[in-house]
């Protein structure tokens, strides 16, 4: 008996306190545990690769303060459409495509109730694609760290990934391309196409390209009509986005081109040449054969469709392959509808494959980009330079 009264009821008693300790804590935690309204900040799009901002706004709606809370991104987070293909160094290769935390994790000891806090981190995708944002974790760690509330909060909002820029630098086809583009931009700014100003009295000296006999003959007067140069000048992009068998193209080790890469890099060429026409002050309509040929062509869609470079690079982030003969059905719908108007064609086909849409159509083959990567990853191995197809332009008429 005088064993159980020194040794059982302290140790009884100790074991007790913990239980009790532990107990409070965990009803303490759970009674504690934070719960928000958020809301959120973030950009329209992003290139691919690069690290874009989000603040995500946080308001306590419990009747308690939140203590001890910690606010970040679910780290395993998996979103179903994260999978593809990102670019790595030189290559292509195959990976699921998993969003990037490049901040760490925020601490708060004390948000109040009604209070509001934001969290900011910075995120990262590495492949093209319109995403969900990851689930935003709360934990709560009150009291004294004994516990660990965990909250998972679904933002419910997107992010468009936009195609990453082609590095002209290291990059020889895509940068003769842009060459290209940039010499048919120069040419179709410079073309005679002008608009009608209105006409004058004629004065000795000046410069005369048409004579108004209608209202000479009316005023008894010699009249000029005169013209001048648009502001702004409009031109179609269409990109071919069909699948391409890239029969015969192979690397410098011997392997083929996988078809998908070279339809990504075809994306991101088109963003270079998108800025290209852009810098140069030409207001550019982009067509995509992903698109459906009814949609692209209605009146409701045309006075929809956003010019703004942004808006055109959101629509590449969603382009898929479609057959060749969808697309070549869709690209002449399209071409039928625009009639006589300047249109660029960027395709991944040889020109001959491609079908004959008129003088007014300039047709661009970038076929041999893929290849040119892979001669820049090998440069470093092989000791004599590497030989590169130069990309295939022909020419039409810019109108």
């Amino acid at each position: 008996m005088s064993l159980n009264i020194v040794w059982g009821y302290p140790w009884t008693g100790m074991l007790g306190a913990c239980i009790a300790i532990l107990s409070v804590g965990w009803l303490v935690n759970w009674l504690t545990r934070p719960s928000f309204h958020v809301g959120c900040t973030l950009p329209v799009s992003s290139p691919a690769g690069s690290s874009f901002g989000v603040t995500v706004h946080l308001s306590n709606a419990n009747k308690i303060p939140a203590l001890d809370t910690s606010v970040g991104f679910d780290d395993q987070y998996d979103p179903a459409l994260a999978s593809g293909t990102h670019w790595s160094g030189f290559s292509w290769s195959k990976s699921p495509s998993k969003w990037v935390q490049t901040s760490d994790w925020q601490f708060f000891p004390l948000i109040r109730p009604g209070d509001r806090t934001d969290h900011a981190a910075l995120l990262s995708y590495p492949s093209r694609g319109v995403y969900p944002l990851p689930n935003l974790l709360v934990q709560s760690t009150f009291p004294f760290y004994l516990f660990r509330t965990t909250t998972q909060l679904d933002l419910g909002t997107t992010i468009a990934i936009t195609p990453a820029p082609v590095d002209t630098q290291q990059d020889v086809a895509a940068r003769k391309v842009l060459a290209n583009v940039g010499s048919w931009a120069h040419r179709f700014l410079g073309g005679d196409a002008m608009e009608y100003a209105g006409s004058r009295e004629y004065e000795v000296g000046m410069p005369v390209r048409q004579w108004d006999f209608v209202s000479w003959a009316r005023l008894g007067r010699p009249i000029v009509r005169e013209y001048q140069s648009p502001s702004v000048r409009s031109m179609n992009l269409v990109i071919d986005t069909s699948h391409c068998a890239l029969a015969g193209s192979t690397t410098l080790r011997g392997d083929d081109i996988d078809p998908r890469d070279a339809f990504e890099h075809l994306l991101s060429t088109t963003v270079n040449v998108i800025a290209e026409l852009v810098n140069k002050s030409v207001l550019v309509n982009l067509y995509l054969t992903s698109e459906p040929s009814d949609v692209v062509t209605s009146e409701d869609t045309q006075q929809q469709r956003s010019n703004e470079p942004e808006a055109m690079l959101i629509r590449l982030a969603s382009a898929e392959q479609v057959d060749v003969g969808d697309a070549e059905r869709r690209m002449r719908i399209v071409v039928e509808h625009l009639g006589r108007q300047p249109t660029l064609l960027v395709t991944l086909r040889e020109r001959d494959e491609v079908g004959d849409f008129g003088r007014d159509v300039t047709v661009i083959s970038v076929r041999g980009e893929a290849s040119e990567l892979e001669a820049h990853r090998d440069v470093q191995s092989t000791t004599s330079p590497p030989v590169a197809r130069q990309a295939e332009v022909v020419w039409g008429a810019v109108g």
